[in-house]
């Protein structure tokens, strides 16, 4: 399977120095178990939307994760999601 995990931006004004710990080991697990696993954290990477939706569409699986002020950015990706690959 093509899968995707994504950290979603909660502003402009978010940086962070680091990637998603939490979701680079979900994808070593998956990578290990045979799958294809790309990680978009669009905090770090500025061209992270544009990756993004070229990755939505050919992707079999989404993973988003997010903190209480990264749910609409989140639910913003998965709406996103719908429209690019059903």
């Amino acid at each position: 399977m093509n899968i995707i995990l994504v950290y979603p931006k909660f502003n402009d004004y978010t940086s962070y120095w680091f990637p998603h710990l939490g979701l680079g080991y979900l994808a070593s697990i998956m990578q290990n178990n045979g799958h294809k696993v790309d990680v978009i954290d669009l905090v770090i990477d500025k061209d992270g939307h544009d990756i993004l939706v070229e990755k939505l569409k050919r992707a079999d699986g989404l993973g988003v994760t997010a903190t209480t002020s990264e749910v609409f950015s989140a639910n913003r990706i998965c709406e996103l999601a719908k429209k690019i690959n059903p």
